[in-house]
């Protein structure tokens, strides 16, 4: 998934750059000084029994000082280059690991941004047409955001985004996406879910979020979200795509903030 947010220039053949990775990965969960004692151990095996091998081709029957010497070489060698390179490796793997949380992550919020709520979301629909499950989607907008942020300031209408994500977040399952859309929307798609449950949880996020908002120095803030409900019954067809649902679920937040705002529409 990174080399499809970062794209880079590589030409190795796929299986080999997964198994490096894999490599790198298991590295990383070993940790630095586990990883360089099964190296060094590894190594001094393999110096052992190649030195033997070749004491006894060469028909000699006494390993004499060749045991000790090839041991004392090649452990601290390893030991000292392949701690360095195991602690690039993990080095490297963090950041990699980092930088796939960045590109996923908004950076406000904590949230998933757009970027992988749409991956997300694609394989969520891909997953349902398989097996013929139902599947819903909502799109909340927060009512008048901008008279928030002229009356208060955009610090507490940052607060006011962060303090509704989390709302939403404890509102909805573990099993649905919530992810930050832009602005001041946010999205959440709701894996096996009929259309009347995916509305019981609109309302039950509008509500949630109705609560006045403590501020940080002090006193509240209100705020109030539309909210609207698109989705696709188990087995419907023609298959509907992503691009279709979030239509969908627009035009119903569209009827919601036309109709007075603070209020769930759902899709015709």
């Amino acid at each position: 998934m990174l080399d499809s947010l970062f794209p880079v220039a590589d030409d190795s053949p796929a299986a080999p750059r997964r198994f490096r990775r894999a490599v790198a990965a298991h590295i990383a969960r070993w940790g630095v000084l586990r990883s360089t004692a099964l190296l060094t151990l590894v190594s001094a095996i393999g110096s052992v029994a190649m030195t033997c091998f070749w004491l006894w081709a060469k028909g000699a029957h006494d390993v004499g000082d060749a045991l000790y010497i090839t041991l004392f070489v090649a452990m601290p060698m390893t030991a000292f280059g392949g701690g360095v390179c195991i602690m690039l490796v993990v080095s490297l793997e963090e950041m990699r690991r980092r930088l796939h949380e960045l590109a996923l992550t908004d950076p406000l919020t904590g949230l998933r941004n757009r970027r992988h709520f749409i991956q997300w979301a694609q394989r969520e629909l891909d997953l349902a047409d398989r097996h013929d499950l139902p599947v819903a989607m909502l799109l909340l907008d927060i009512d008048h955001f901008k008279l928030i942020n002229d009356a208060h300031g955009h610090a507490v209408g940052d607060h006011v985004l962060v303090e509704i994500g989390k709302r939403c977040t404890a509102t909805l399952r573990g099993t649905d996406l919530l992810a930050r859309w832009g602005g001041e929307e946010f999205i959440a798609l709701l894996p096996n879910t009929p259309e009347p449950l995916a509305q019981a949880l609109a309302e039950r996020l509008r509500g949630a979020v109705a609560a006045a908002i403590a501020l940080p120095q002090g006193g509240t803030v209100q705020a109030t979200v539309s909210v609207g409900v698109a989705g696709r019954g188990a087995g419907a067809r023609p298959l509907v795509t992503l691009d279709a649902l979030t239509q969908a679920a627009d035009r119903a937040l569209y009827d919601a903030k036309r109709q007075g705002r603070d209020r769930v529409r759902v899709s015709a």
